[in-house]
């Protein structure tokens, strides 16, 4: 209920502008998020503005990774920003907060890119929620994830 109430609250205060769901997995050991979609989209580039994961607790949140764009992209040249990988540089992009080793708890993140395609460019919204468990196990079940929200 907690997580369905932040929703409806992020979309009246942002005046029901779109959102995309930015998918979680856990490739090689590291944390790897993308979507699909946009990036079947997106054919000429994919530039991050800001991305920003948050770690969720009893207090509210602590920022554990920030990244924000230093440069306006150059449409001239074809970059891929995203997928993502967690803790990861980006070209002209400044990491104004250095990834913290992800514990066990709850994180959800945000971050606009600019997709660019044959038609043109747009702005896209990206919002996410996973876990890590004790074991250092990626939690993406969203089930999981109210049990372990409803805790908080």
């Amino acid at each position: 209920m907690k997580y369905f109430s932040a929703a409806l609250v992020a979309l009246i205060l942002t005046g029901c502008q779109k959102f995309n769901i930015v998918n979680v997995t856990k490739e090689n050991g590291n944390v790897v998020f993308s979507n699909e979609k946009i990036i079947s989209t997106c054919t000429k580039s994919i530039y991050i503005y800001d991305f920003e994961v948050k770690y969720i607790n009893s207090d509210g949140a602590d920022t554990v990774w920030m990244l924000v764009r230093s440069t306006q992209p150059n449409p001239e040249h074809t970059s891929f920003d995203f997928p993502l990988i967690y803790g990861e540089s980006v070209i002209d992009v400044n990491t104004t907060i250095e990834a913290s080793t992800l514990k066990s708890g709850l994180y959800k993140l945000g971050a606009t890119l600019s997709c660019l395609t044959t038609d043109g460019d747009k702005s896209i919204t990206l919002i996410g929620i996973f876990a890590i468990d004790k074991d250092n196990n990626l939690i993406t079940n969203q089930d999981e994830i109210s049990r372990i929200e409803s805790q908080i």
